[in-house]
């Protein structure tokens, strides 16, 4: 079982940004028909959504989130010891982005700086290493989620084209003597990588089709963009996580009472109303942010925290967090902050000039 205990580390700060182009699902019903339109709006809960301006990639909201973060927190750039990105859509197949965003926000050479391949469940795998990081001597972590993944969906697909939005996230993290306690549970299953893949684009299927191809009702892409096996994953979201969550409470002793919020990965409404209905905990307990923001991969849980706290006074509040997805892979944790941490999102059509190519 791989649990987790990590003790003295203080969450200091989180803020997000997405992209300032709204699209309304709404749009696409010339597209792919009122009534499939409809259908989709129903099914996952998705209103509207922050699609990436063509200049626009991952790290640009990771910049503009970090920025307001550390000035908010008056930290001086030169004291943050690590900073963690956690994407499937870095901006170049190398450098890892950290280490352009380590640059481009001024950091010191003495700031270790890496990616992590993950989706989904990326957040609670991100906070165990800077937890890690944390435990091990390292004082100041900025931990860092996005995706701008843009061309790996295809716009013909009905079944994602509307679903995915582009944001970044940055959480601080320091350490501390006030003896907080934070819980993890994680959990792979890697039998089911061909569940929520792109098959080719890096190493293995170098001789993949860019031509589409038409699978039938309504989904149409070719080898380079987004796979997803619905009725697996479907299965797979409103089983493991569920198992999990009661592993963890049982771990760690907890009763659902003692949680004030429980904050889900934001795959699908329908998903998340067949968790909750499967775990019996109060829908007012359950915040939702994928109306307005889409399925946001691993920025999905600390976007839907700041969405919920920003709107609340000097609460302190416990959290549970559950994330799944993609690898096949899932995790929980436990969060105790205040309200007055959460930074309100940002909206910025932000993007980095010098990082563009330019052929004279």
């Amino acid at each position: 079982m791989a649990f987790g205990v990590f003790n003295n580390v203080d969450i200091k700060g989180i803020s997000a940004a997405v992209s300032c182009n709204l699209v309304e699902t709404a749009s696409y019903e010339g597209k792919f028909g009122t009534l499939s339109v409809k259908k989709f709006k129903k099914m996952t809960g998705v209103l509207k959504r922050p699609v990436a301006l063509p200049e626009q990639t991952t790290s640009d909201y990771c910049y503009v989130a970090a920025e307001k973060l550390i000035e908010h927190l008056n930290w001086d750039k030169s004291s943050i010891d690590a900073l963690v990105l956690v994407t499937q859509s870095p901006d170049y197949f190398l450098p890892a982005t950290a280490c352009v965003l380590q640059y481009r926000l001024g950091l010191s050479e003495s700031c270790m700086a890496f990616d992590l391949n993950l989706g989904c469940s990326g957040y609670i795998y991100g906070m165990y290493v800077a937890c890690s990081l944390i435990q091990g001597g390292i004082k100041r972590v900025l931990l860092l989620t996005g995706e701008a993944l843009k061309n790996k969906f295809s716009e013909d697909d009905k079944s994602t084209a509307m679903l995915f939005g582009n944001t970044g996230t940055v959480t601080a993290l320091e350490a501390t003597n006030d003896k907080k306690t934070i819980n993890f549970l994680l959990r792979t299953d890697g039998r089911g990588f061909k569940h929520i893949i792109i098959p080719s684009g890096a190493s293995r299927n170098l001789n993949g089709s860019h031509e589409l191809s038409d699978w039938g009702e309504g989904i149409i892409r070719n080898d380079f963009q987004h796979y997803m096996n619905g009725a697996e994953v479907f299965n797979f979201s409103i089983d493991k996580p569920v198992v999990a969550h009661f592993d963890f409470l049982n771990k760690f002793k907890l009763d659902v009472n003692d949680i004030d919020l429980f904050v889900f990965h934001q795959a699908n409404k329908f998903i998340i109303d067949g968790i909750v209905q499967r775990l019996d905990i109060p829908v007012e307990k359950v915040p939702i942010s994928i109306d307005r923001f889409g399925n946001t991969s691993s920025s999905s849980i600390p976007l839907t925290i700041v969405d919920t706290c920003t709107s609340r006074v000097n609460e302190n509040l416990r959290m549970l967090l559950n994330a799944f997805g993609v690898g096949l892979s899932w995790g929980v944790m436990d969060i105790e902050i205040n309200t007055e941490i959460c930074l309100p999102v940002i909206y910025t059509d932000n993007y980095y000039k010098e990082g563009t190519l330019e052929r004279v």
